[in-house]
């Protein structure tokens, strides 16, 4: 069976799918035939949020219990789709943690300041990334032993690097291409124990989509000079897989969601725009052939739609907004 999965902020969420999609209509449709949905939130919680998911079905996340101090934020794992399964990995009520990556046995995210990744069969204290000298750390993606993030130093001129690490002896890789002051980098895909794979991301100050290949001299620009006719002012990549690159491109008036291949001139413009009312589109997470993320009918982030696509370049695109009944309404997550 395959599985796609979506999250609903405010209460975690699964949905796999077996067949069918849902209707072409910003109003919330019933759930569709061959569709299920899965209220994952922890009774014991009063908030929680899933950010990840393993080929094998593994979702990560974070929660917040109202007793705790300030509300802390606690590494949530789910070994199966079912709200019973919720483990804190890192259960101190005093530090914030939270994960934003799972890569086979591991889990990446945050553990106060610093990125920390977690083996997902253990509690025990996490690993921290190479320490950054007077930086604030985070991991949002992880390939087999290496992670992606940024550090960011505060200060009078605060300056945020995007970091390609190696868990396994513990390097860091400065990814900030010579052209550009700065950077960040949101997403890996195919690496191998000696080879980091594809990393994706912005860099500033020409606000443009990212992909590189391990090194900060391998930065390929993916920006679109076009975009449905209009001149293209920013983009960003979010999500990798395989060859193929996701996030979006903005317009002066609005932002479409993009896949990429590898290169600028490969841009694919995947805003839906037989739905009426959109506004805004992105693509924050994919895997071969099937892209996620979240489409907006106005600028406000609360109306907000999770959102599926099947796109590729060069085929004919379809796009399936989906809203599980009963749910809270889905809001992004970067």
């Amino acid at each position: 069976m395959k599985k796609i999965f979506l999250f609903v902020l405010g209460t975690a969420a699964i949905i796999s799918s077996l067949s069918g999609c849902g209707s072409n209509s910003p109003t919330p449709p019933p759930t569709p035939s061959g569709w299920s949905y899965t209220n994952l939130h922890p009774t014991d919680y009063s908030y929680s949020v899933a950010g990840a998911v393993s080929s094998g079905g593994w979702i990560g996340g974070a929660a917040f219990k109202p007793t705790q101090k300030e509300y802390v934020s606690q590494p949530i794992i789910w070994k199966t789709p079912l709200a019973a399964s919720a483990t804190n990995i890192y259960d101190n009520k005093q530090i914030p943690a939270g994960i934003f990556a799972i890569s086979n046995s591991m889990t990446g995210g945050f553990l106060a300041n610093f990125g920390a990744y977690w083996p997902t069969s253990t509690a025990d204290f996490p690993g921290m990334v190479p320490l950054e000298s007077s930086a604030l750390s985070v991991i949002y993606g992880l390939s087999n032993g290496w992670a992606v993030g940024s550090a960011t130093e505060l200060g009078t001129n605060p300056h945020t690097y995007p970091r390609l690490w190696d868990l396994t002896n513990s390097t860091k890789t400065d990814l900030t291409p010579a052209s550009e002051a700065e950077a960040r980098v949101w997403g890996i895909d195919g690496a191998t124990a000696s080879d980091p794979g594809f990393q994706v991301g912005e860099v500033s100050p020409s606000l443009h989509a990212a992909l590189w290949k391990g090194t900060a001299g391998s930065f390929v620009d993916l920006h679109p000079a076009m975009v449905s006719g209009a001149p293209s002012l920013a983009s960003a990549a979010w999500a990798v897989s395989g060859s193929q690159q996701g996030g979006y491109a903005t317009t002066a008036d609005d932002d479409h969601a993009a896949l990429w291949s590898g290169k600028a001139s490969s841009f694919v413009d995947l805003h839906p725009l037989k739905v009426t009312g959109v506004k805004n589109s992105y693509i924050r997470a994919m895997a071969t052939g099937i892209q996620v993320g979240n489409i907006l009918f106005s600028d406000d982030p609360t109306d907000s739609h999770a959102f599926l696509w099947y796109g590729a370049a060069n085929t004919t695109l379809t796009c399936t907004p989906f809203y599980p009944q009963n749910s809270v309404t889905p809001q992004p997550w970067v």
